[in-house]
């Protein structure tokens, strides 16, 4: 059964103010089950489950599909870094967009979702789409770093049909700007969340664009990668993203 079937969207809301602590596997021999506490006995159990599933998709392996769906945590953790950026009311997910078939031909149309929905001023202001793929391909170049360590320079390899969608979503919602969110797994990098093309103007790499605008009237739109450490403390990861997320689409200023 998927998470979502599980735990429901408003449900796990009401874990936002719950303070995070960091739990070792020794800490669930400290965890005994009296009389009056039967019920908890499969709360346990899931919970010694998820935290070795988690702990093996920490290292960068999978985890058992009985603890969870990848894909599902990670749509879900690109979601909280967009709220952490804008705020729970600016941000939408799986929001039903309208069909690209006529009225007529509604039968036949499927569901478009795009995963995150940008609103700031009434309008939809980015369209992002996460992506638990292994995109980002690792290069025979190295960065320097702020440590003198150096990392591996990186580049994207996506497949057409994710772009071919990204530009539907935005074309069906005039977006100025659309992003993927996707993961890394990398030990030696310093940072525990990129944008690529790089964020350093003076590099003189630009935001990928599509050779024709997804806009009307062949409007400016711009497409970016925003890339997260899953090697990293998903704290830290969740903080430099929303930071990084909140510089690139309000254009370096704060709104």
């Amino acid at each position: 059964m998927e998470v979502r079937k599980i735990f429901r969207r408003p449900s796990l809301r009401r874990f936002d103010e719950v303070e995070s602590v960091p739990v070792r596997w020794s800490d669930f021999s400290r965890c005994t089950l009296g009389r009056l506490s039967p019920r908890y006995k499969k709360c346990l159990d899931w919970a010694k489950l998820l935290h070795r599933g988690i702990g093996d998709f920490h290292k960068g392996h999978k985890a058992p599909a009985l603890a969870i769906d990848s894909n599902d945590i990670f749509e879900l953790f690109a979601e909280s870094v967009c709220r952490k950026a804008f705020g729970r009311a600016a941000v939408e997910s799986q929001d039903k967009l309208e069909s690209l078939l006529k009225k007529s031909d509604e039968s036949l149309s499927p569901t478009s979702r795009p995963d995150l929905v940008i609103k700031l001023d009434g309008d939809v202001d980015a369209i992002g789409d996460a992506k638990y793929k292994d995109i980002l391909r690792a290069t025979k170049k190295y960065e320097p770093t702020d440590s003198g360590k150096g990392v591996s320079a990186y580049k994207t390899a996506f497949k057409a049909a994710d772009l071919y969608q990204l530009y539907a979503y935005m074309r069906m919602t005039n977006a100025p700007k659309g992003f993927f969110v996707i993961p890394y797994w990398d030990k030696s990098d310093d940072e525990p969340a990129r944008l690529f093309p790089k964020d350093d103007s003076n590099e003189g790499e630009k935001s990928f664009q599509f050779r024709v605008s997804p806009l009307e009237n062949e409007g400016a739109h711009e497409v970016f990668v925003l890339a997260l450490n899953l090697m990293k403390d998903p704290i830290k990861v969740q903080e430099k993203g929303a930071e990084l997320l909140k510089w690139k689409i309000l254009g370096g200023s704060t709104k």
